[in-house]
């Protein structure tokens, strides 16, 4: 008979080398559909769970669980109110189904160690390491490879820069880096007793980021470093010279001298179209929104101060159609923004409050990492739909799914489980 710890293993290395190694590939180059794909490492990952519970004769309870059945409600409510389409509405359930999905199916490996540590750190690196050849043929033979796609997907020159990953999913290469270079720099979960010289891979690890194309992994790689090098630097310092409150007054001054002195340098002025000044005022805001153009943070500006405020949001895939591919107002993927439109301030106090418990209950055993940590997956949720992206997603909690020691009591016997 095969074994529970058998299944989950082959299904742990062919969830991440779809992912990580092998998915863009086969959408690039064989047609496979990157929604098709994704619901089905989806199910094979919620499966394991299935089978996991029937073997051990245990389900386990927790707020992740509660929050996800509040989101799923809360979909199928505006849904109702707003009288949207019903296939629709049921495949926008697939939102919190995901990312409960990834928990579970990595909370597994955290409690069960079935996947060895070494096992663990070896394999998620070595899918780090070869991301960086993959980038630069992809930045320098753009034009030899993309008369082979054979996805159906227009692929311009800067969503070409994926890596291994799936199609475009650049914000999820940035974040998988991110979190491998952060593992490295503050040695999360000992990681470094694996690597002689982890400081140099982790140099090459941000390489990689920086020539890859998700700009806001690029700024949290830096930000990283510079908390790196400013943590080991305040360690030399003789106690009688520290004060925390002064080094951070210093850092904000230079922050603040930095940005003032860039919002308007050609970088920047070519990004916005015009300079900082120029584009975030209310009035632009709204005529860019009404163009069909506008940027994110102007979007913000629009639902803010021109906008009735929205309850309920307009229902499933009111901002998107999901049909047709067409966007209601403009082409931005965005987890903050598509919430609010389609389900309304409910919506996004559900999302961050399920997003929240997700990274706080994987934390438990380095809950000072949450105040890094849950920063980070809101501002990416700020440019992508995070709870669509399994790459993105499987980033999040991969490095902290290593069985712990004294984590979990595994004699309980009890058949409702509180995680």
């Amino acid at each position: 008979m095969v074994s529970l710890k058998l299944i989950y293993q082959l299904s742990f290395y062919l969830v991440m080398s779809l992912t990580f190694l092998v998915g863009g590939f086969l959408q690039f180059f064989v047609g496979v559909s990157n929604t098709g794909l994704t619901m089905l490492l989806c199910l094979i990952m919620f499966a394991n769970y299935v089978i996991y519970v029937y073997v051990k004769q245990k389900v386990y309870i927790n707020s992740v669980v509660f929050l996800f059945l509040c989101y799923a409600l809360l979909i199928l409510l505006s849904a109702l109110i707003n009288k949207s389409d019903l296939i629709s509405s049921i495949i926008y359930l697939f939102f919190p189904f995901l990312p409960l999905s990834v928990y579970y199916f990595l909370y597994i490996n955290r409690k069960e160690g079935y996947i060895t540590k070494k096992q663990f750190v070896k394999f998620i690196f070595f899918i780090g390491s070869v991301q960086l050849p993959i980038i630069l043929i992809q930045r320098n033979f753009y034009n030899v490879l993309i008369p082979f796609n054979n996805s159906g997907q227009h692929i311009a020159s800067f969503d070409f820069l994926f890596g291994s990953f799936l199609m475009k999913s650049d914000h999820s290469l940035g974040c998988f880096l991110l979190f491998l270079i952060i593992s490295l720099l503050f040695n999360i979960n000992a990681y470094r007793t694996y690597f002689k010289h982890w400081l140099v891979i982790a140099i090459y690890l941000s390489i990689s980021v920086l020539l890859a194309e998700s700009n806001i992994s690029k700024a949290f790689v830096l930000a990283t470093w510079l908390i790196y090098i400013f943590n080991n630097v305040y360690s030399v310092i003789p106690k009688s010279f520290k004060s925390t409150k002064v080094y951070i007054l210093i850092a904000f001054v230079i922050l603040t001298v930095i940005g003032y002195n860039v919002r308007n340098t050609e970088l920047v002025t070519e990004r916005l179209g015009g300079t900082i000044e120029q584009n975030f005022t209310v009035k632009k805001a709204k005529y860019f929104y009404d163009e069909g153009t506008a940027k994110r943070s102007q979007i913000v500006m629009v639902a803010l101060y021109k906008l009735k405020p929205k309850i309920f949001g307009d229902g499933p895939y009111s901002y998107f159609n999901i049909r047709t591919g067409e966007f209601k107002k403009t082409h931005h993927f965005s987890q903050i923004i598509w919430t609010y439109f389609d389900l309304g301030l409910l919506g996004l106090l559900t999302i961050f409050g399920y997003t929240f418990f997700l990274i706080k209950t994987t934390l438990r055993f380095n809950p000072s990492l949450l105040l890094f940590i849950l920063p980070v997956v809101y501002v990416y949720m700020m440019y992508t739909n995070v709870f669509f992206e399994i790459g993105i997603l499987i980033s999040f909690f991969l490095i902290f799914s290593i069985k712990q020691p004294n984590e979990f009591n595994n004699h309980t016997v009890s058949r409702l489980e509180e995680v």
